[in-house]
């Protein structure tokens, strides 16, 4: 039985691989807390489901944000716990407290105004803080008021710990609505000791104008669901690094695209079931290793007509089918330790890659015919690699003649 370790403790148990979770449908979910659910089909590529199904039911509910609020829910599990960040576009209120129902109640003099661009430091004491859980942690709920619009968010580091790290600290959930907001950094894309380790869930309501999500989630250990992420203002490398090594990251809200969008490490090594990219065609490059190693992707829709350099999927254990426009392909492609595979099919104006490696995937004999049924002719020489494919060794001398016409050589 596999499981996953969620918020606070909790175990989702099912059949499973260390990514994520594979359930059949009608699958009673058992959580440590006593409560039931029925796994349904979409019960992970949903995130409010995800957040249904895993978040600890005695923590602290999340506000609702304003216009310009943020709420983070932290974790009190020691004598006292840092916490630091800093946001500019206006001056802004902070406040420490509780939630009750959803409604935040501050804490009596609390209140602090931090003055745009300042950083704002706290050292909470574990006996201010509330709801004390199973394992003693206690809960605290930090409230952000801008005076303003906040154009940035930014976790840093505190005076009493080191410059160089805030790993440790216990921010579990961070909830924030903020329409003029252009950067939120959460985690360093380059540093690894500057990322929010204890992070579960992410929601940033409403729209915003991010250009870049490469340090909201990136190498997050622990995240399992971001809730509502506006993509729409993302241009350019906006998707660098963007879920990189999340592997127990299982859902995400459709992705957006308005501008061309390039996409590198994108989802590498993450635990998502499902990536859903709407106007996928503003995507122009998907390489270094964008979906690798992606074990529990199962759906991977996207169209990929105006991707023209490297493309490459590999080691998407769980992913059962794909079709590939190649109508911009200029260089190769490759398909590789794909075990469940049972459909890949190329489609194209005419236009052929550099080269084709479909390697160690579990295409059938029958579905590797139509594989090669749709590569189209190639004007020049090129090669067609099948090593370690299921269906290859079931290919004929007649099978492999006819790719020959097509001027491609086959490679077994």
């Amino acid at each position: 039985m596999g499981k996953l370790e969620g918020a606070s403790g909790m175990v989702l148990k099912g059949d499973g691989n260390a990514c994520g979770l594979t359930f059949k449908n009608g699958d009673k979910i058992s959580l440590p807390s006593g409560r039931t659910f029925n796994y349904e089909e979409d019960t992970y590529s949903s995130p409010d489901a995800v957040y249904r199904a895993t978040r600890n039911p005695k923590w602290l509910k999340m506000p609702e944000p304003e216009d310009n609020e943020i709420y983070m829910l932290m974790h009190i599990s020691d004598s006292s716990e840092l916490i630091a960040f800093y946001m500019t576009g206006c001056d802004c209120t902070v406040e420490t407290g509780t939630s009750v129902d959803g409604v935040f109640v501050a804490d009596e003099g609390s209140a602090q105004t931090v003055t745009n661009g300042v950083r704002y430091e706290n050292e909470i004491m574990y006996q201010d803080a509330y709801s004390e859980l199973d394992d003693g942690t206690r809960q605290i709920m930090i409230r952000i008021n801008g005076s303003g619009n906040i154009t940035n968010f930014y976790i840093d580091a505190h005076s009493k710990g080191s410059t160089l790290s805030f790993m440790s600290w216990k921010v579990v959930e961070w909830w924030g609505r903020l329409p003029r907001c252009q950067k939120i950094y959460l985690s360093d894309s380059s540093n690894p000791y500057k990322r929010l380790h204890s992070l579960r869930y992410i929601r940033v309501a409403g729209p915003n104008r991010i250009t870049k999500v490469t340090e909201l989630c990136n190498g997050l250990p622990n995240i399992i669901a971001i809730l509502e992420l506006d993509t729409s203002a993302a241009l350019g490398m906006a998707f660098d690094y963007f879920c990189k090594d999340c592997p127990k990251l299982l859902a995400m809200p459709v992705i957006k695209l308005v501008s061309t969008v390039v996409f590198s490490y994108a989802f590498y090594n993450s635990g998502l079931h499902k990536i859903e990219v709407q106007n996928s065609e503003k995507i122009t490059r998907a390489y270094n290793k964008t979906f690798q190693s992606c074990a529990s992707l199962e759906e991977l829709d996207i169209d990929t007509s105006n991707i023209s350099r490297a493309f490459e999927l590999s080691g998407l254990t769980s992913l059962k089918r794909f079709h590939m426009d190649t109508t911009s392909m200029t260089e190769g492609v490759v398909f590789s330790e794909l075990y469940s595979l049972a459909e890949l099919i190329f489609s194209t104006e005419n236009k052929v890659p550099s080269s084709i490696q479909i390697i160690r995937c579990a295409l059938s004999y029958d579905a590797l015919l139509d594989t090669l049924a749709s590569i189209p002719e190639a004007q020049a020489a090129r090669t067609l690699t099948l090593t370690g494919t299921r269906g290859a060794k079931e290919l004929t001398e007649d099978d492999i003649a006819a790719m020959t016409a097509k001027n491609w050589t086959v490679v077994i």
